[in-house]
Formats: C-alpha cells, sequence, structure tokens
C-alpha cells in the first residue's frame, strides 16, 4: 500500500482478475487445503493456496495491509455482483403489429 490507496485498490482489481480465489485465502474466508498440489493451474484454488503460501510471512509483518484488504472484502460482498461474461441485455420495444 506505501500510502498510495489508489495504488492498491487498482493492484487489488488486478489481482483479483488474475485469480478470484486468493483473497479468501488470504481473509481465511476459505481454509486451507491441507495438502496443495505441486502444480496449479491460473485462476484456480491450489494456485491461490500457492501464492498465500508464498506471501504469508508479507502478509502477517504488514498488519494494515491485511486490515485494508478485509475492508476492500466487504465492500466487495455487499456490492451488487456485476457479471462481466454476460454481455448486457436491452429490452427492446414492442412494436404493435396492425
Amino acid at each position: 500500500m506505501a500510502g498510495d490507496r489508489a495504488g492498491a485498490k487498482a493492484a487489488l482489481e488486478i489481482a483479483r482478475a488474475a485469480n478470484r480465489h486468493v483473497e479468501h485465502y488470504m481473509t481465511a474466508r476459505k481454509p486451507l487445503i491441507e495438502d496443495p498440489l505441486e502444480m496449479y493451474s491460473p485462476d484456480n484454488e491450489d494456485e491461490a493456496v500457492y501464492v498465500l503460501t508464498n506471501l504469508n510471512q508479507a502478509w502477517v509483518a504488514h498488519k494494515t495491509a491485511a486490515l485494508w484488504l478485509f475492508d476492500e472484502l466487504k465492500k466487495n460482498i455487499s456490492a451488487p455482483a456485476q457479471d462481466k461474461s454476460q454481455p448486457k441485455r436491452s429490452v427492446a420495444k414492442k412494436q404493435r403489429v396492425q
């Protein structure tokens, strides 16, 4: 975060797009997998566990960042979901046929 909350927020959005599971493990919303696989695929839970395993010491050392992430996760959960994978649908007006 280093005094740049806007930059941290932008980085969080990039991280969420890369793997939506990581923040749930980092905030203990999901329990860690006991025996993580040695291999993983992008954007899956095994990758999220691998990321947390590698960032755990930094995460514990920076409690302010952890608290910030909890707050951001809370905001994200309470906000209405935006499914970007689905195209927006427009409602066509019905025309009267005579």
